[in-house]
C-alpha cells in the first residue's frame, strides 16, 4: 500500500469466523467503528483511512496481540504515521482483565502512536486519572460477568447448594433453640407424677402459659412441640 490514507484498525468478537467479504461487512462492531473513523477523517478534512480489520472468536484475547494489529503498526510505522482505532477504551474494556496490563504496556512501548477517534487524542496523551478510570470499570465488569457467565446447569446446581446451606443453617438454629429450651423441658418433665410421659399437647400449654414464645411465631402449636421433643431425643441419643 503506497497511497497517503491513514491506517485504521478495527477489532471485534464473534461468535464465528466469517467466511466472506460479504460476512466480514455485516459484523455490526466492525461496520460501528468504520463509521467512527470514516467521520473523524471526514472532520479532519481526509480521505477515508485505509481500513484493516480483524475478528476472533477467542474471548481470551487483547486485540495488542493481533497480528492484523501487529501489521498496521508495522505499515505505520513505514509510513510515519499513527495507527487510527475508533474507539481505544472500548477495545480496553473489552480486553480479558489477565491481558489488560500486557495490553496497556504493549500501547506505552510501541514505537509509533495509537491514535482515538471518538476522544481525538494519542494514546500518550491519556492520563493516570483516565487509566484508573478504565481499571475500576474493568473490575466492575470481571465481577458481573462472573456473575452472569454461569450455565444453567451450574446456576441450577448454585441454587442447590444454597438450599442445602440454607438447609443446614435452620437445622443448627432450630438445635441450638432446643437446647436452650431444654432445662424448661425436663424441669416440667420432673413435676409430672411418676410414669407420666410428657406429651405435645401438655408441652404446648406449659410454654404458652409460661409466656415462651417460639422463633418464628406468636405461640406454641402442637406440631412445633412434637417437633421440639423429638429433637430433644434425638439430640441425646
Amino acid at each position: 500500500m503506497t497511497d497517503g490514507r491513514a491506517l485504521a484498525f478495527l477489532f471485534a468478537f464473534v461468535p464465528k469466523m466469517p467466511r466472506s467479504a460479504t460476512e466480514y461487512s455485516q459484523i455490526s462492531a466492525l461496520r460501528k467503528q468504520a463509521a467512527i473513523v470514516g467521520a473523524f477523517a471526514q472532520r479532519k478534512g481526509l480521505e477515508p483511512p485505509f481500513r484493516i480489520p480483524a475478528v476472533t472468536t477467542y474471548r481470551n484475547a487483547a486485540f495488542t496481540q493481533n497480528d492484523a494489529f501487529n501489521r498496521a503498526v508495522v505499515q505505520a510505522r513505514e509510513r510515519g504515521q499513527s495507527v487510527w482505532i475508533a474507539d481505544i477504551w472500548d477495545l480496553l474494556l473489552k480486553t480479558p482483565p489477565e491481558r489488560l496490563e500486557a495490553a496497556l504496556q504493549k500501547l506505552d512501548d510501541l514505537d509509533v502512536d495509537v491514535l482515538d477517534c471518538v476522544h481525538g487524542k494519542h494514546w500518550k496523551e491519556f492520563t493516570g486519572a483516565d487509566r484508573v478510570a478504565l481499571l475500576q470499570k474493568v473490575s466492575s465488569r470481571k465481577i458481573a460477568s462472573a456473575a452472569q457467565r454461569n450455565t444453567p446447569q451450574e446456576r441450577e446446581t448454585s441454587d442447590h447448594q444454597n438450599a442445602f446451606r440454607g438447609a443446614a443453617a435452620n437445622r443448627r438454629e432450630a438445635k441450638r433453640r432446643a437446647g436452650s429450651l431444654r432445662p424448661t423441658v425436663e424441669a416440667l418433665k420432673s413435676s409430672l407424677p411418676v410414669g407420666t410421659t410428657l406429651t405435645p399437647s401438655m408441652l404446648m400449654h406449659h410454654l404458652n402459659n409460661a409466656g415462651i414464645k417460639p422463633e418464628r411465631a406468636q405461640h406454641w402449636s402442637l406440631n412445633s412441640c412434637k417437633n421440639l421433643l423429638k429433637r430433644l431425643q434425638t439430640d441425646e441419643e
